[in-house]
């Protein structure tokens, strides 16, 4: 009974969106090879006990705002809507291409570096 239960919970959680904007958009991050996220909030408005805080995040020199009635939340608010502006300028999955140095049509590539033991020329 118990390892059904187990096996039902982990498949179910597995499928499951992501209910955690934060450790998705670090996820996303680490896999598109960014900056790491910076949150900060910014401003706290209203009286004490209807506060509102703003919360930004940058990742390299994108910029998202989130505002909640709490900093946890004004923190998913500004993760979640980073996550959308990474979807919508499809950063690429893949790693930038190594430059190659340049070698003209018809000419050789310079011979590579030999290297003498020591005490040897």
């Amino acid at each position: 009974m118990f390892p059904y239960l187990y096996q039902q919970w982990t498949t179910t959680a597995a499928l499951a969106p992501h209910n955690n904007p934060v450790g998705h958009l670090q996820e996303v991050i680490a896999k598109k090879g960014l900056q790491r996220p910076e949150f900060e909030v910014t401003s706290s408005e209203g009286p004490p006990h209807q506060r509102t805080f703003e919360t930004k995040v940058t990742v390299g020199n994108l910029l998202c705002t989130g505002k909640g009635r709490s900093k946890k939340e004004s923190k998913r608010k500004a993760a979640e809507a980073m996550l959308n502006t990474i979807n919508k300028t499809n950063l690429s999955l893949e790693p930038p291409a190594k430059r190659m140095a340049f070698v003209p049509a018809g000419s050789t590539p310079p011979a590579p570096i030999a290297f003498h033991p020591a005490g040897t020329l």
